[in-house]
């Protein structure tokens, strides 16, 4: 952006008074300016794209029915309710019921109804959406970071295949999307303050506030981010940084936008029901509680510790880069503009790690004192942040670098370990932490100092090469091996834990539709006392009506039922509710989770039922 000029820490970046109503852009100090753009780089940019899709369209098939109960299913339902069909048991609270992403997954019901259709071309809206963070990290890289234009296209290629980005793109869920739109908020909010033109740093004011508007309208997540996102504003016009049309724009797209989810809510109506307990309460007794705030922060620097971990260590270099820049220690090709950017995102990072461990319920689970998904789509930015500082950077200012961000990761691993009553205790699942799962080769546990000290290992042999001066054929073995390690990575975890607890959704199970030949014609009552996971399945698969629920120890199935979803018999061990005593025949069910279909004598099925197991 602009010439070869570098902005000091004194130059004036108040706005002129010779063009009332508009900003002065802040001075950038990109060494190359970004405006030309070569052919070979646009091809780049797409082909790099196109790669980037399908690869994760081919990791996709390792997941080929939702894993992550409830909230797959729940944002399923909520885009069939919004296209006009049933709706059901979202088993979400209120405060994280938000339905922008089940809008855009609306459109699929147009086509199909198809349960498993509708999965698949979920997880292709993710995979196109996920695709984005290398085109968007090479803009911030190139934008915000003015990084060398070579670094800032294999950085930004290598960034968009870690784990923790790739991961989340095989499902249904918000954060599938989450990493470009984090991408695409930063990038242009550094617009509105650095574009050369009064039209440019409109678009770009009007765009950051859309983007965060539309998270808003996500996730509860959004919540934090729009307020950093009026908070950083606000202070912009305190300080005389920017007059007060372009926050004041900002800010009003961002609430058109937000009530996007206001519009849906009420579109859907009560036809998907709540389920949980409210978060409120929860974080506010922690808050006002000695030992609770103690274990917010503990449990938040435990995904400070994840994010770091989980990029092979180099978020967290990108981390303590961030805070130098922001300080005025390191300023290497940074101005104004760039400082504020770095100062949201580093915001966004701490109250999001912050206020979710403060919401986190304690339903036992020990990936909950280090939960990496609420934080992970800030983890490329910071990468990318320490990819562009550690080239080149010379041996000295890496192992100056290493050293803190060493010093991030112990100790955030230090305050994890610290609640070690309760990491003893609790039951892990593999989901949750996908990279630690890798590194460590364990896939029944959380080994906090196994991880810390792989990752350690791992960042060492990265600082060592990429900073390197000369050769520079040990920077480019290093970034190879980084592109190698993020590919293998991605396979491992998808062998050793995605595929099998995909597997175990149908592996004793029938489908209802395929195997019991249910369909439009009939009407699915379900008794309450079925498993969650499988009753989930089931509102998905019965796309024609409302799946029906009642008590079956208390009350029989409708009249007009023509199948009913039940326990196996018995329910701990008593015999709860007798089918064959009332007319009706087990047809075929799941015998480890304890549930059957049950189909009237009458009904010409009876008997021909497959019991396969589905997919």
């Amino acid at each position: 952006m602009g010439g070869g000029q570098a902005m000091t820490a004194t130059e004036s970046t108040v706005p002129s008074e010779a063009g009332p109503g508009e900003d002065t852009p802040v001075p950038a100090s990109d060494p190359q300016s970004t405006r030309s753009w070569p052919w070979w780089l646009g091809a780049a940019l797409v082909v790099g794209y196109l790669l980037q899709l399908g690869w994760r369209l081919w990791l996709a098939r390792s997941v080929p029915t939702p894993v992550a109960h409830a909230d797959e299913d729940r944002y399923l339902l909520a885009a069939r309710a919004l296209a006009g069909g049933p709706g059901g048991l979202g088993n979400d609270t209120e405060a994280f019921r938000r339905l922008g992403y089940p809008l855009i997954l609306t459109p699929i019901y147009w086509f199909t109804s198809d349960p498993f259709k509708v999965f698949h071309a979920a997880q292709a809206i993710g995979a196109v959406v996920n695709a984005l963070t290398f085109p968007l990290c090479y803009l911030f890289a190139r934008r915000v970071l003015h990084g060398e234009r070579r670094i800032a296209l294999i950085g930004a290629f290598l960034v968009a295949t870690l784990p923790t980005v790739a991961y989340y793109g095989e499902f249904a869920l918000t954060d599938s999307i989450f990493a470009p739109l984090g991408l695409a908020w930063l990038i242009l909010l550094h617009a509105q303050l650095a574009g050369r033109t009064a039209w440019s740093r409109g678009a770009a004011a009007l765009g950051a506030g859309a983007v965060v508007g539309y998270v808003y309208a996500m996730h509860v997540r959004g919540l934090v981010m729009l307020g950093i996102h009026g908070a950083v504003l606000a202070v912009l016009v305190i300080t005389r940084r920017s007059r007060w049309t372009l926050p004041v724009a900002s800010l009003v797209a961002a609430l058109v936008v937000s009530r996007l989810d206001w519009v849906a809510q009420r579109l859907i109506g009560d036809r998907l029901e709540h389920g949980g307990i409210e978060p409120d309460g929860r974080m506010w007794s922690r808050l006002f509680d000695a030992r609770g705030a103690v274990h917010i922060i503990c449990d938040a620097a435990g995904q400070i510790w994840y994010t770091g971990v989980g990029t092979w260590g180099l978020a967290a270099v990108g981390l303590v880069v961030a805070v130098q820049r922001i300080r005025g220690r390191d300023t290497s090709g940074t101005d104004l503009a760039q400082r504020v950017t770095l100062v949201t995102a580093f915001a966004a990072t701490a109250l999001i790690a912050l206020s979710s461990a403060a919401a986190l319920p304690p339903d036992g689970r020990v990936s909950n004192h280090a939960y990496p998904r609420y934080v992970a789509f800030l983890a490329p930015i910071w990468a990318m942040l320490a990819i562009v500082a550690l080239c080149g950077a010379g041996r000295r200012r890496a192992l100056r670098l290493y050293g803190a961000a060493a010093a991030v990761i112990v100790g955030g691993a230090f305050l994890v370990l610290a609640r070690q009553t309760d990491l003893v205790r609790e039951t892990f699942e593999p989901f949750d932490t996908p990279e630690v799962s890798f590194l460590t080769n364990t896939w029944g546990a959380l080994p906090i100092a196994r991880a810390t000290a792989t990752a350690l290992l791992l960042l060492a042999v990265f600082v060592f090469a990429i900073a390197a001066p000369r050769p520079a054929r040990l920077a480019r073995i290093a970034l190879a091996g980084v592109l190698v390690l993020n590919v293998g990575a991605m396979e491992v975890i998808n062998a050793r834990s995605l595929r099998p607890m995909a597997a175990k959704q149908y592996a004793t199970a029938p489908q209802l539709v395929k195997d019991i030949h249910l369909g439009p014609g009939d009407v699915v009552v379900t008794s309450k006392w079925v498993p969650l996971s499988p009753l989930l399945n089931h509102q998905r698969e019965v796309y024609w009506g409302p799946l029906a629920e009642f008590d079956h120890r208390k009350n029989q199935p409708p009249s007009n039922a023509t199948a009913v979803i039940a326990p196996w018999n018995t329910l701990n061990g008593v015999d709860d509710w007798d089918g064959d005593a009332r007319g009706w025949r087990r047809v075929a069910g799941d015998p480890v989770v304890k549930w059957a279909v049950w189909l009237r004598n009458s009904d010409p099925r009876v008997g021909t039922v497959s019991t396969g197991s589905g997919r």
